[in-house]
C-alpha cells in the first residue's frame, strides 16, 4: 500500500497492485529504469533471488534479477555511470567487488568487477561525498579504521583516511543532509555501559544506548561531526524523507513495539561550557545534531510495517 503524504498527513491512500513473496525483504527504493519515477528492489538473502518492482503509479511491472549468492551483500545503489539510471553495487565475504550497470527495462546490462577492497576492510557505503557527480566509495574495517576512495568509474583516482569508529558501528544511511550538494555519512552507534549498584553483592545493571553520528563530508577534508542520542530502546532507522514539508531531511524511524516516529534533523551551534574558563581562551563551538521526535502516522493495521519512506 501507497500513502501520498501531505507533510505529516496522509493524504490518500492506495493499494499496490502485486503481493510480495515472504522470503522477500525490501532493499532499496530508487529510479532503476531512468524513468523518474521512483522503483521498489527486493532481494532474499538466503538464496540470492532479487526482484524489482518498477512502479507506475500504483502498477507494479516486474523484472526478475540474476541470482547472486547469500555470500554476496548489497553495498550500495548509485548511478556510477552518469546515464540517470540507478546502478546496484555488490561485495562479497571474500574481499571482491562488482557493479550491476542497469538499463531502462530494469535489468542487468553490464556486470563489471571494481577493484578489491583493501586488505581486511569490507564496503561500507557509495555516495557522492565531494560534489563531483560521480560516486565514492567509503571502506571500513574490522578493527573500525575508513577509508574514502574517490573513483572515475571502476577504478579509484584518490584515496584518504577518515576517522575511525567503532568495529560494531555502521553506516545506515547516506544523504546530503545540509544542501550543500554533497552526500553525507549517517552512522549507527551502539554503547553498553554499566550502573553501579548502591546495595553490596548485586550484579551491575547494563544499559544500551543507540546514537546517531553525522558526518557532514567535504571532500578529503575531515568532516565535521555531530552526535545525538537516538533511543535507550532498540530502534530501526528506516530511511530519510522531508516529512513536513520544510525542506529539510528527516528521520523514518520504526521503534522495536512496531509504532512509526519522525525525527526533525536541525544543526546547531552550541557554546561547549566547562566548569572553569582558562583565561585568554574562548569557549570553543560544536557543532550538535539536534533530534525533535515527532509521531509518524501509524501502520494501516496490524501486519503491515514501513518499508521506505
Amino acid at each position: 500500500m501507497a500513502w501520498l503524504m501531505d507533510g505529516e498527513t496522509v493524504s490518500e491512500k492506495r493499494p499496490i497492485g502485486r503481493q510480495a513473496d515472504s522470503a522477500l525483504q525490501p532493499v532499496d527504493l530508487s529510479d532503476f529504469d531512468g524513468d523518474g519515477q521512483a522503483d521498489l528492489l527486493w532481494r532474499d538473502d538466503a538464496s540470492g533471488r532479487g526482484e524489482l518492482w518498477r512502479l507506475r503509479g500504483t502498477s507494479v511491472a516486474k523484472a526478475t534479477l540474476p541470482t547472486q549468492g547469500p555470500e554476496w551483500k548489497m553495498s550500495g545503489c548509485r548511478d556510477l555511470d552518469g546515464d540517470g539510471i540507478t546502478d546496484i553495487v555488490w561485495s562479497h565475504a571474500d574481499g571482491s567487488n562488482e557493479v550491476w550497470y542497469l538499463n531502462t527495462a530494469g535489468r542487468v546490462d553490464q556486470q563489471a568487477a571494481l577493484d578489491d577492497a583493501p586488505a581486511g576492510y569490507q564496503l561500507a557505503a557509495v555516495g557522492d561525498l565531494d560534489g563531483d557527480g560521480a560516486p565514492d566509495l567509503v571502506w571500513k574495517s574490522s578493527g573500525g579504521a575508513v577509508e574514502w576512495w574517490k573513483m572515475n568509474g571502476a577504478s579509484p583516482t584518490a584515496v584518504a583516511s577518515l576517522p575511525s569508529v567503532g568495529s560494531g558501528d555502521h553506516i545506515a544511511e547516506v544523504a546530503d543532509l545540509d544542501g550543500d550538494g554533497v552526500d553525507d555519512l549517517v552512522w549507527e552507534l551502539k554503547r553498553t555501559s554499566k550502573k553501579k549498584k548502591k546495595r553490596r553483592r548485586k550484579k551491575r545493571r547494563s544499559s544500551t544506548t543507540w546514537y546517531l553520528d553525522v558526518w557532514y563530508m567535504n571532500g578529503m577534508a575531515a568532516p565535521e561531526r555531530s552526535i545525538a542520542t537516538a533511543s535507550r530502546s532498540r530502534y530501526e532507522l528506516r530511511g530519510l524523507v522531508d516529512l513536513d514539508a520544510d525542506g529539510q531531511l528527516d528521520l523514518a524511524v520504526r521503534t522495536a513495539s512496531g509504532s512509526h516516529w519522525g525525527a526533525e534533523v536541525e544543526r546547531r551551534k552550541i557554546v561547549k561550557r566547562s566548569k572553569k574558563k582558562k583565561r585568554g581562551r574562548k569557549r570553543k563551538k560544536t557543532v550538535r545534531w539536534a533530534l525533535e521526535w515527532n509521531a509518524a502516522p501509524e501502520a494501516p493495521e496490524s501486519g503491515w510495517q514501513l518499508l521506505a519512506p
